[in-house]
């Protein structure tokens, strides 16, 4: 029973035991009730509210339940990434708030000072994402009835230019580019990177292994993580998936195994770049630009324009979006959703309101 009797002051008090939603221990003790009577309503009300036990739980405690939770469910990466931008971007405001206390004003005035740090539209809407799955992971432990970002829109500079926007080459610009790649290793990475759209950590951890020349395939199950330097037993989302390569690159990479097989130790366990290590990325980046660079000076009336690696990705996918595939199709390939296809490319599938019009045109 938690109603005890002060005898020194001839009153009755209340002393509650409880445990948390994030599993914290806690003792409450509130004194000087008159009667027992007083004293039991008082630990009812309390029990029934579970107001003081709520609004105990600060944003940092938050933030550590979800990082525990996350944990076990997301990769290594993903969990460094999640820490990262919580602690630059949302620890400094909301560290020591009590979550409870995080309403539509507290975020609308975060949202504010988000703003003036002329951040992109695309990184601001990913630190206001954060905190919304914040905010949803309290809802989900009972720290809150309601997300109060569900009241809330995103906030971006309105005159802001869109710094997200795909770029590529088209097969013109790729086939120019090729002109001043002399090795044949270096033409044959990009060639992979082009021609099947592969991630580019993707391509680093291929191994001979991996091709099934009778197919014309190769497995994709595993990952170089750039930022750890360490192999990632996994793809970037978990799918594992049979790329089709075409015949420019069963004939370079035929070539190129005919070259490596003459290294001492080769066996198709070996990388198909880097034979018995993987190569940075960093190196592939500075080859690539120095490329970049040489066929800007050799043709300075009609220059490339530089691209990243990932953006071999887009190049692959602008080639099949204009070739008629459909977004299901490409989202296997390159082991999307389907819905994530038509979000990130959706501006490079041919528009529909063209087909509307010449069906409602043809109506007499």
């Amino acid at each position: 029973m938690p109603v005890y009797k002060d005898k020194e002051r001839n009153t009755w008090y209340v002393s509650i035991n409880y445990t948390d939603s994030l599993g914290q221990h806690h003792k409450h003790k509130k004194r000087g009730f008159k009667t027992r009577e007083l004293a039991l309503d008082y630990e009812a009300a309390y029990r029934i509210s579970d107001k003081i036990i709520k609004q105990q739980i600060t944003f940092k405690q938050l933030i550590n339940d979800f990082i525990t939770y996350k944990s076990t469910r997301v990769k290594a990466r993903s969990l460094k990434d999640f820490k990262y931008l919580i602690n630059k971007q949302l620890i400094p405001y909301f560290g020591e708030m009590v979550v409870q206390k995080i309403n539509i004003p507290v975020i609308e005035d975060f949202q504010n000072e988000l703003l003036k740090k002329n951040y992109s539209n695309s990184y601001t809407k990913i630190i206001q994402s954060m905190l919304n799955r914040l905010l949803n992971h309290a809802v989900r432990r009972m720290i809150i009835d309601k997300n109060p970002f569900d009241y809330v829109e995103f906030v971006r500079h309105e005159n802001k230019k869109n710094s997200s926007k795909i770029r590529y080459w088209t097969y013109e610009e790729y086939k120019a580019f090729k002109t001043v790649v002399n090795d044949p290793d270096d033409r044959l990475f990009f060639d992979m990177l082009y021609h099947t759209g592969m991630r580019i950590g993707e391509v680093q951890t291929r191994k001979w292994s991996d091709i099934n020349w009778i197919n014309r395939d190769i497995y994709v199950h595993d990952n170089w993580d750039e930022k750890n330097h360490l192999l990632s037993e996994d793809t970037k989302n978990g799918k594992h998936r049979h790329v089709l390569l075409n015949k420019i690159l069963v004939k370079g990479l035929k070539e190129k195994y005919a070259r490596d097989k003459n290294i001492d130790g080769f066996n198709d366990n070996c990388y198909i770049f880097g034979v018995y290590d993987v190569i940075y990325q960093q190196y592939f980046t500075r080859l690539k630009d120095s490329y970049i660079t040489l066929y800007n000076e050799l043709h300075s009336d009609k220059p490339l324009n530089r691209i990243t690696l990932h953006e071999f990705r887009h190049s692959h996918v602008s080639i099949l979006i204009n070739s008629g595939v459909k977004s299901l199709t490409i989202a296997e390939r390159l082991g999307h959703s389907k819905e994530m296809v038509e979000r990130v490319y959706g501006h490079l599938f041919p528009s529909e309101r063209q087909e509307i019009l010449n069906v409602i045109d043809d109506l007499e």
